[in-house]
């Protein structure tokens, strides 16, 4: 049993930077066993030309197995993305992956969602995934 809190990166994944905020920019993280939950509020600082989908890291990497049955789904809720149509964020992590990948949108996985972020966006998420 491992409890604690992880200071939180958010990358983008082509170009710019989503820095947080320091008083939010850590997340809580329960581990049990393989088995961790991860949840957090985050809030951003100034952005500077955000491009491509977002990344969170996690506190610890997904585990790897057969099949992709390390990978995982989570909830998220970005508040104030830049458009009002792009209220649809999807979170998962690839087995083996360090980090958790931010898509906008419910349709195909790829869509760019770093740049629906804005300066004193809130981002919560919570996930639970399997390590090795």
């Amino acid at each position: 049993y491992e409890e604690g809190d992880h200071t939180v990166v958010v990358t983008c994944s082509i170009s710019g930077t989503i820095p947080l905020s320091g008083a939010y920019s850590d997340a809580n993280f329960t581990k049990i066993g393989r088995v961790v939950t991860y949840t957090g509020l985050i809030i951003v600082g100034t952005v500077s030309s955000p491009n491509g989908y977002f990344t969170i890291s996690l506190p610890f990497a997904a585990g790897s197995g057969n099949d992709r049955a390390f990978d995982s789904a989570g909830s998220i809720i970005v508040d104030q993305p830049v458009s009002d149509g792009a209220s649809s964020f999807a979170m998962l992590i690839s087995e083996g992956g360090s980090v958790a990948q931010v898509y906008q949108g419910t349709g195909w996985l790829g869509s760019a969602s770093a740049n629906q972020i804005t300066s004193g966006a809130a981002i919560w998420f919570s996930i639970t995934y399997e390590t090795n």
